[in-house]
């Protein structure tokens, strides 16, 4: 084909990128509609083809020159990525994040099942055998006082939270062993949640106090670790059954699909490290925590139920 034929037959195209090309100066995609991304990602590859064929048959022209330009910008807009701005976060806690614990909801529920589960075994058990609860508290031969006096405080509320982290980040990273690892890690930690609470009142401790001490940060910090159970035990059913999907592709699936729930959970670890360390200990009565802890509780519920839902 001759240049000038080749020209004439694809000037229409090129005329109409330029067009898109002056209105994007400056800004995103976001500012076209649907329809016009897609004539705009349409124009994009015929000028492509264009340019690849104008290099083999005119390499030296203007014209191929002017073709490389005009696809220069378009790639710009198709493949530069934009800096994290504060609205995407926003959108993410406000939206993404808690759609993405939505519909993982079963999931959700069947963690926080398993800690329950490890929870109440335990306290069954310390009622039959003290000595059973021994096992499951590190430490508890360096003179922890479980009448909750104001020395010892500080040990089990830092035991707490750093015990929570750990479990959030190995209730999920676990899932890789088929989940078992993640029903183990939740059973167990469960367990010493349910031993700490059973040999407290075993002891004759003030269970009030004690219950202080866990609850105004303990809901967001059981459900982060719940949220991270329920992320570990989709990774280990896209291993045990992977449907039309081979293992590994099922894996990659899984944890590109959870994801986007480490953002949130390590989040919400932070508010409640911050909780933890300016509430717990506060010199405020119990009830005042009590009821601290009972907003904690409806806040994180109805952030879960409500947010993100379309109108």
């Amino acid at each position: 084909m001759k240049e000038h034929a080749f020209i004439k037959r694809n000037r229409m195209y090129w005329d109409k990128m330029e067009i898109y090309d002056k209105r994007l100066s400056g800004k995103s995609l976001s500012t076209l509609s649907k329809d016009e991304i897609l004539e705009y990602a349409a124009l994009y590859r015929r000028v492509g083809l264009n340019l690849a064929y104008a290099k083999t048959q005119f390499s030296n022209s203007e014209i191929t020159r002017y073709l490389n330009q005009l696809a220069g910008l378009a790639r710009g807009k198709f493949y530069t990525s934009e800096k994290p701005r504060l609205k995407n976060v926003a959108i993410y806690f406000t939206k993404t994040f808690p759609e993405k614990t939505r519909s993982f909801y079963g999931y959700f529920f069947v963690a926080a099942a398993l800690f329950l589960i490890g929870a109440l075994f335990l306290a069954v058990l310390g009622i039959i055998d003290q000595n059973y609860l021994y096992f499951f508290i590190p430490d508890y031969d360096t003179g922890f006082d479980f009448s909750l006096t104001a020395v010892d405080r500080p040990f089990l509320s830092s035991f707490v939270i750093t015990n929570n982290i750990r479990v959030a980040a190995t209730a999920y990273a676990f899932g890789v062993s088929a989940g078992i690892g993640t029903v183990y890690v939740l059973l167990a930690n469960g367990a010493i949640i349910g031993a700490l609470t059973c040999l407290t009142a075993l002891m004759g401790g003030d269970m009030i106090q004690y219950i202080s001490l866990i609850l105004p940060h303990g809901f967001i910090e059981l459900t982060a670790i719940f949220i991270s159970g329920a992320g570990g035990l989709v990774i280990g059913k896209s291993i045990l059954i992977p449907k039309n999907l081979s293992r590994g592709r099922a894996l990659i699936k899984a944890a590109n699909e959870t994801a986007a729930l480490i953002p949130g959970v390590a989040a919400m670890l932070v508010v409640a490290g911050v909780i933890e360390g300016f509430i717990t200990p506060a010199n405020i009565p119990a009830s005042a925590k009590l009821a601290f802890s009972a907003i904690t509780l409806v806040a994180t519920a109805l952030y879960f139920i409500l947010a993100g839902r379309s109108k």
